[in-house]
């Protein structure tokens, strides 16, 4: 919605503009954890918490889900290791697909089956913006359950001071 101002914030964090004919076509590109979260929060305070929201639910649209990921069950609990394989620490993939072993030190998403309800709930401790989180959950959920709906609570948020935010899936 506002490509200049994206264009700006990206150019301020020293991260490659998208479609820039400067950009080396690396298949994989790393930045430092802390550059992220700037930029996320230059996007928070520039363009607001709904550009947040979007971000989040684009993150887990584009990745080709493993097999075993076939329904809104396991696509939930895949979240935390997709999320896992995407940061490094001291340059190492903080998981290792053959032992599923994951280093400590960004938070998780921890997942919990409501018994005899179509519900699941979601603790996100990670160092994202709650509106980040939401937007992850959210996507994942609808993309393999169309009629899903995801609430933030109950509990505090982040915003509040607290360590997590708790978001409810139901369909």
């Amino acid at each position: 919605m506002f490509p200049s101002l994206v264009t700006k914030i990206l150019a301020e964090h020293n991260l490659p503009v998208p479609l820039s004919t400067d950009v080396p076509s690396e298949p994989e590109r790393w930045f430092p954890l802390d550059t992220w979260l700037a930029l996320l929060d230059a996007v928070y305070r520039e363009i607001g918490s709904n550009a947040l929201f979007t971000l989040g639910t684009r993150i887990m649209a584009n990745p080709k889900f493993p097999a075993w990921i076939r329904d809104i069950d396991s696509a939930i609990e895949s979240i935390d290791i997709a999320y896992h394989r995407s940061h490094r620490k001291n340059g190492a993939v903080m998981i290792d697909d053959a032992s599923g072993h994951m280093l400590e030190g960004i938070g998780h998403y921890k997942v919990k089956r409501v018994a005899d309800r179509q519900t699941i709930e979601v603790t996100c401790d990670t160092p994202y913006l709650c509106e980040v989180d939401f937007g992850i959950v959210t996507g994942t959920a609808r993309k393999f359950e169309p009629k899903a709906r995801v609430v933030h609570g109950p509990g505090k948020c982040r915003h509040d001071g607290s360590p997590f935010c708790r978001y409810s899936v139901m369909w």
